[in-house]
């Protein structure tokens, strides 16, 4: 099953490593505690794995039907494109945490948010697990 994205995030350059490491960070942070991860439905709607929202999704260029967000590769390579869209305007990983969660149009980032700081300290431990290997 091939994928299909629409527009600039379709032809958007491999992530550096401590990109995919904030995205897979992500991932497992919003669907930590699920038994079935790749089934989990938010509060708010999000789908999947990584908890995309459908609007987000489509946002980033994903013209693929809904249902395919419960897909755990498809819900990586949203949040991939996601993540591409967050670096452009943040560099930071507390920033791209807080563009992730906030959205894309998000405005000046609270340094001090609870998911922001959570999601920055796993990042932290796993980013130290990699460089000792």
């Amino acid at each position: 099953m091939a994928l299909t994205f629409s527009g600039s995030y379709a032809s958007a350059a491999p992530l550096p490593v401590n990109l995919l490491v904030l995205r897979d960070t992500i991932c497992d942070y919003e669907t930590r505690g699920e038994r079935f991860p790749d089934e989990a439905i938010g509060a708010s709607g999000e789908l999947g794995r990584c908890q995309i929202k459908i609007g987000t999704a489509r946002q980033v260029g994903f013209v693929g039907h809904p249902a395919l967000l419960f897909l755990g590769d498809v819900s990586r390579h949203v949040a991939y494109a996601k993540l591409v869209a967050c670096n452009r305007k943040y560099v930071t990983v507390k920033g791209l945490a807080w563009c992730w969660n906030r959205g894309l149009r998000a405005g000046r980032v609270d340094w001090t948010d609870g998911y922001v700081v959570a999601v920055s300290a796993l990042y932290k431990e796993r980013m130290k697990l990699i460089v000792q290997r």
